[in-house]
């Protein structure tokens, strides 16, 4: 007989730093925003708090983005934040986030064709990269349009050092 492994619902005896992300998540719906870095050793239940913010933010009506890098995988540079983004991009409606991202639309299909024609890029890659980090710029900006943004990059400890 093979046994499942059984997650409880509930968080148990992590009262206080449930706590205190849920007190930054309070503060961001005021419009003080912030960044939480969330650390510790594997296993000790950093993704089971990341999952009750989750939970806690969507009942809260927040934007949710999340990513993460894999030690399995291959990582690509800004990896967590093209999944991150990419994820959004399935819930979103295509032609009216390119109408509210306007040029920035064309810059960002370099990495998400659902955006349109990719804009051509020039000589400079340091100008083209700096076109590509505002672009992503404006759209983490057009997620919190409405309401507060909880964008959760995990295992960063993975991330692609460049």
């Amino acid at each position: 007989m093979a046994l499942a492994r059984v997650l409880c619902p509930t968080t148990i005896g992590r009262e206080s730093e449930v706590s205190s992300l849920e007190d930054a998540l309070l503060a961001a719906l005021r419009g003080d925003g912030g960044v939480v870095i969330l650390g510790g050793e594997a296993g000790m239940g950093k993704t089971r708090l990341v999952s009750e913010l989750i939970a806690r933010a969507q009942r809260l009506h927040c934007a949710v983005m999340s990513g993460a890098c894999s030690e399995a995988e291959l990582s690509l540079p800004y990896l967590p934040f093209l999944e991150a983004i990419g994820n959004r991009l399935t819930t979103e409606n295509t032609e009216e986030l390119k109408a509210r991202l306007g040029p920035a639309a064309d810059e960002l299909a370099q990495l998400f064709p659902q955006l349109g024609r990719a804009s051509a890029t020039g000589a400079d890659a340091t100008q083209a990269k700096l076109r590509m980090f505002e672009a992503i710029l404006l759209l983490l900006r057009d997620a919190a349009r409405d309401r507060a943004l909880l964008l959760v990059l995990e295992d960063l400890q993975w991330a692609d050092p460049g």
